[in-house]
């Protein structure tokens, strides 16, 4: 199957997404654990405590100087109590995902460490949302914000020069714009292939959601299958992607007018400013961050 215009092969789009390799099954379950309402943080600690690697990921995260407490941390069980749910499972699924995002995506303009970096700074980002506004957020909007642009691992490889010169002779002045014209000329966009490969790693259909609709989170509300409570996660995933933009470039003043959903601000209760605010916070955290995650 083809797309109308006969540029991308869908069912070989699909045997890609399929063939990224998948999340380890300590993964998976914490995330289940995570996006179930009955679950508990003491759950969440003995799973964790199951995967040698992910407890001593934890321990160096809590002991790091930018977390470390007045004690040091020896367990998986402290750890978790300190870091919460949704810091752990976005700690678990960098470890799987990071060799990934860490690569070159010339398509898209990305050199080595680009994407990775930008994944990391939209989660800090939504942690930083998440202390500036009242909205209950779900613990694995963390996650999805880390894991949103996944799909562009998958789509780069079928934006040949032809596609890519017939994208950029659409006039674009929103994100949401350059996903419909991906959408109309690819027949896909990098969005929904993500949330086909959260599927395929069976993440919750939650952070699924959440990478689908993380450039037009408005898209999301008007689905008849839509769960309110997760509307304003998808809202700060969106917010959260935008905040990555702004703590990722270069030195000077950032225009997001033409990146920000102005339904988002409104689900959220934050201004413009306010977000732009937060940049600086997320610039600030993500040298550190990167480092933890490197080290």
């Amino acid at each position: 199957m083809t797309t109308a215009s006969g540029l991308v092969d869908l069912d070989e789009l699909v045997r890609a997404a399929g063939a990224l390799q998948p999340l380890s099954p300590s993964v998976t379950r914490i995330a289940r654990i995570v996006a179930a309402p009955e679950s508990s943080l003491a759950e969440l600690a003995q799973a964790v405590s199951l995967d040698q690697a992910l407890t001593l990921r934890v321990l160096h995260l809590v002991n790091s100087a930018a977390l470390r407490g007045r004690t040091a941390i020896h367990s998986a069980r402290d750890g978790v109590m300190r870091l919460g749910m949704g810091s752990v499972l976005a700690l678990a699924t960098a470890g799987q995902v990071r060799a990934d995002l860490s690569k070159p995506l010339p398509r898209y303009g990305l050199r080595e460490g680009e994407l990775w970096r930008h994944s990391v700074a939209s989660a800090l980002a939504l942690e930083c949302i998440q202390s500036q506004s009242r909205a209950r957020l779900e613990p694995s909007a963390f996650t999805a914000a880390l894991l949103h642009d996944i799909g562009k691992l998958v789509l780069g490889r079928f934006l040949s020069d032809e596609i890519l010169a017939l994208l950029d002779q659409v006039p674009l002045t929103t994100s949401a714009g350059r996903m419909q014209a991906e959408r109309e000329i690819l027949g896909v966009q990098h969005a929904e292939v993500g949330a086909l490969i959260a599927r395929n790693w069976s993440l919750p259909e939650s952070i699924v959601a959440m990478i689908m609709y993380h450039h037009d989170p408005d898209e999301y509300e008007n689905t008849l299958a839509h769960e309110p409570a997760l509307v304003p996660s998808c809202h700060a995933v969106h917010i959260a992607d935008v905040l990555a933009h702004v703590a990722c470039a270069p030195a000077g003043p950032v225009d997001i007018a033409g990146k920000l959903n102005l339904g988002s601000l409104k689900a959220l209760a934050m201004s413009a400013e306010q977000v732009l605010a937060l940049g600086a916070r997320v610039s600030a955290r993500l040298a550190e961050t990167l480092q933890i995650y490197a080290s």
